[in-house]
């Protein structure tokens, strides 16, 4: 369906990587803005800002409340997720609210698929080294699964002087992080209960810019999480009723030694969600209530500021043929420092109801985005008058699953897109350049298509996604806003020979300008990657080993101005898998 991109557990772990940033900036439809390994990694969809990019991990918002927006290199995969990325009107659906894209993050897949205790030793480039380990525990109606997480790296990498041409050292750009995620489901005829616990402790040094002297030491980061929700899902007949109750805590911790800067900050986030669905005959009707509380503590912000936000709405499907369906979504949220805010959609669907061959969806809607706490609160630069954005979406969607050759399975979408957003909150620097102030810019323009197909057969799986996109302040229409890719292109090939997969991506990202006027930008780039894993059967167990290149062709670029990215590297990974029966390749990356 365009607009849904689930990725396999399967497929995340052929790609063998360590974090979802990564496996993001394989799908080809979110532009991953990288600082560096082992540093600050953040999505944007559609052209638009990090801010406007949600993730939800089992159900609950884990979006920074100071910021706004997520690290997706301090989130590590935890075992046998189910990931799906909605973009567009897709994910203004349930009240989410997330105009360039939602990601979502779900680990509650225990009476889904068989799973079996692992091991993984990992060790990389660049002082780089992992150990994870699952253990998962299943019956009828009870299921269990604890993963631990463990990765550390120096990140001392060669780079080339962009103004001598000297080879020169990366230097204080490690890290290390232990992650600890525990999952438990308990099931009756009617009920299924969940519980997820998440908890991590993460220490990153920070590199200054490759124009400004490296200090020693000088920039580092400390960050503890805890999360934590609780579900019932309850299903009888036609009446089907979700509960989630969470609750998400961070501690953040940075210093800067030559700006003399020590910043603490404590956020908590208690949350309760509940979603009613009543499905009868071509009529689904769907409602959802959220409250909110949110608050913060830091030197950093006026009066630890909290806020309680207050979320409903309903969404209803109806049938009006066998090839006809409307759609009609409509929320409220409200917010005692902010006014009330309007979330109305509209989506016609026509489809084969019959061979489900054939989509097509035409979809209109508002949503908004309220200011983050650094928005609002941050001293020096902080706005409290700050408006929410408000949002306007339009799309065209078209989907077909063709059977173009014997033994192949294909599919093709494409959509047409537009958001209109206003009060776009933009963060710019005084006269003087030293203090920075966020502020409501007029109108801001977002459009582009986005096409994605594929392939695949009982041993190769072929994947191609390609998205070109224009924005820009609506006075200004030829001028590119800052760090957003006009175009990006990316094919990725797997292929599985009973136990040997080899796997290859290439994907392309066009120049990126650095500032509003288009003077300066970084140019365009292509990586490759490539990965081999081979696994052998021992009597009940399986022993994989496998070797992942990146960067093959040893490409010098930048992702963000003046923080290089490594050359070709490597990753070599050994996994034990305990009791394992067979292996079952999912045919799909985006099932």
């Amino acid at each position: 369906m365009p607009g849904v991109y689930p990725f396999s557990p399967q497929f995340i772990k052929t790609m063998g990587e360590a974090s979802l940033g990564r496996i993001l900036s394989y799908s080809g439809l979110i532009h991953i803005k990288n600082y560096g390994p082992g540093n600050l990694m953040t999505a944007t969809a559609r052209g638009l800002p990090a801010t406007h990019t949600g993730v939800e991990w089992n159900g609950i918002p884990i979006v920074s409340l100071s910021t706004g927006q997520v690290d997706f290199s301090m989130v590590p995969l935890s075992p046998n997720p189910d990931i799906v990325i909605l973009t567009g009107t897709q994910a203004q659906r349930g009240g989410k609210f997330s105009p360039g894209g939602m990601i979502t993050i779900q680990t509650n897949g225990l009476f889904a698929r068989k799973e079996n205790p692992e091991i993984a030793l990992c060790n990389g480039s660049f002082g780089e080294y992992k150990v994870q380990a699952s253990l998962p525990y299943q019956r009828k109606s009870f299921g269990a699964r604890i993963g631990v997480n463990y990765a550390r790296a120096e990140n001392d990498f060669p780079y080339t002087d962009p103004f001598s041409g000297e080879k020169l050292n990366r230097i204080d750009a490690g890290y290390h992080s232990l992650s600890i995620m525990a999952d438990g489901s308990l099931k009756s005829k009617n009920h299924l209960l969940g519980i997820h616990v998440w908890t991590q402790n993460h220490f990153r040094k920070i590199p200054r810019p490759i124009i400004s002297v490296q200090l020693p030491g000088n920039e580092w980061m400390k960050q503890d999480a805890l999360r934590f929700a609780l579900s019932d899902h309850w299903l009888r007949g036609n009446l089907e009723c979700e509960t989630t109750a969470g609750y998400t805590y961070d501690f953040f911790f940075y210093r800067n030694l030559s700006g003399n800067i020590r910043s603490t900050m404590a956020t908590h986030q208690p949350l309760f969600l509940q979603l009613t669905t009543l499905r009868l005959d071509k009529l689904t009707l769907q409602s959802n209530l959220k409250i909110i509380h949110q608050q913060a503590v830091s030197a950093n912000y006026a009066n630890n500021p909290q806020r309680t936000s207050l979320q409903a709405g309903v969404h209803a499907n109806k049938g009006l043929s066998h090839w006809l369906e409307i759609g009609a979504h409509f929320d409220i949220e409200k917010n005692a420092k902010m006014p009330l805010q309007y979330h109305p959609l509209l989506k016609i669907e026509v489809f084969n109801r019959s061979q489900r061959n054939f989509r097509a969806h035409i979809s209109a809607g508002k949503t908004s985005r309220i200011p983050s706490f650094n928005d609002l609160y941050w001293i020096p630069g902080g706005n409290p008058e700050l408006k929410p954005e408000k949002i306007w979406t339009g799309e065209l969607g078209l989907s077909l699953t063709p059977r173009l050759l014997p033994g192949w399975n294909s599919s093709f979408s494409l959509v047409l897109y537009n958001n209109w957003v206003e009060n776009w909150i933009l963060w710019l620097p005084d006269s003087v350049g030293t203090i920075w102030t966020a502020s409501n810019l007029g109108k801001v323009d977002s459009k582009g298509i986005e096409v994605h197909s594929f392939f695949s057969t009982e041993k190769i799986q072929l994947n191609a996604t390609a998205n070109l996109n224009s924005v820009y302040e609506s006075d200004k229409k030829n001028y590119q806003l800052p760090y957003s890719p006009q175009f990006q292109f990316s094919v990725l090939g797997i292929y599985h020979a009973g136990p040997i997969s080899f796997h290859s991506l290439m994907a392309y990202t066009s120049k990126r300008y650095l500032d509003k006027d288009n003077l300066s930008s970084l140019p365009g780039y292509w990586v490759m990657d490539a990965g081999l894993s081979f696994e052998k059967r021992l009597k009940l167990h399986a022993l994989e080993i496998r070797l992942d290149i990146k960067n093959v062709l040893n490409k010098k670029y930048e992702v963000v101005a003046w923080q290089p990215m490594p050359g070709r590297n490597y990753w070599f990974s050994v996994i034990y898998k305990f009791n394992r029966l067979s292996t079952d390749y999912e045919k799909a990356p985006f099932q």
